[in-house]
């Protein structure tokens, strides 16, 4: 039976250990993404983290499922 658990992260509170479980993402462009937000601060969109060096088209669709912003709804449960 197949799970309908996606693992998902906050991409302005996520550390570069989460970053790094996403698909496509190695420590070291976790690390850039991470330190990036540090240095200009929070992506204000999920498009946001195509200014990060290593993040085109093709990976930012790969992670989109898994990303989401602080101001999301509520999870349910």
């Amino acid at each position: 039976m197949a799970s309908d658990y996606v693992y998902r992260i906050d991409i302005n509170q996520a550390d570069w250990p989460a970053w790094a479980q996403l698909p496509g993402i190695g420590e070291t462009l976790a690390r850039r993404i991470v330190a990036e937000r540090e240095s200009h601060g929070p992506f204000v969109s999920i498009d946001d983290l195509r200014r990060v060096k290593g993040v085109g088209v093709k990976t930012l669709e790969k992670m989109r499922p898994h990303l989401r912003l602080g101001r999301a709804e509520p999870e349910s449960g």
